[in-house]
């Protein structure tokens, strides 16, 4: 007689959250659509899957064709910038020229520009002149490309 494989689902959460099934159950028989709802825990924000299903999406349907390993990663919200957690994988979201300022207070981490910023503010700061010439130095290329395609208006 013949029977249909069946698969698992091994979901690991990294930080503040939990992942909802849908359909939910034990054991997936091959082909069997399925839909992950990541649900972040108050202060917490959703940053990605990885593993088995990489995607930045939310909620997230994939067809099942084999057991699976899937990590859903959660990170607690700083206040600092919109998002991220400065890693290349998940850079922090610089949307403003405040945030844009505390770049240089992060060296190692990895930034993207989320919109335009109007960095002529800066200049009568008294670290403005900064922004062009020292924060070149010390940022990783992905800031270097942020800061050379921003101009001041």
């Amino acid at each position: 007689m013949f029977q249909r494989k069946t698969f698992t689902i091994d979901i690991n959460v990294i930080g503040g959250g939990q992942v909802e099934f849908s359909p939910t159950l034990d054991q997936y028989e091959y082909e069997t659509e399925v839909t992950l709802t990541a649900v972040p825990e108050p202060d917490w924000q959703f940053l990605g899957w990885s593993v088995d299903v990489n995607s930045n999406d939310n909620p997230i349907t994939f067809t099942v064709n084999s057991d699976l390993s899937i990590t859903v990663n959660f990170e607690e919200q700083s206040g600092l910038f919109n998002g991220g957690n400065g890693s290349e994988l998940y850079p922090y979201k610089v949307s403003d020229i405040y945030q844009f300022q505390l770049v240089r207070e992060y060296p190692e981490a990895y930034f993207v520009q989320t919109n335009d910023i109007n960095v002529s503010v800066a200049l009568t700061w008294d670290v403005g002149q900064e922004i062009s010439d020292q924060l070149l130095l010390t940022l990783p290329a992905i800031m270097m490309e942020i800061i050379i395609k921003s101009t001041i208006l």
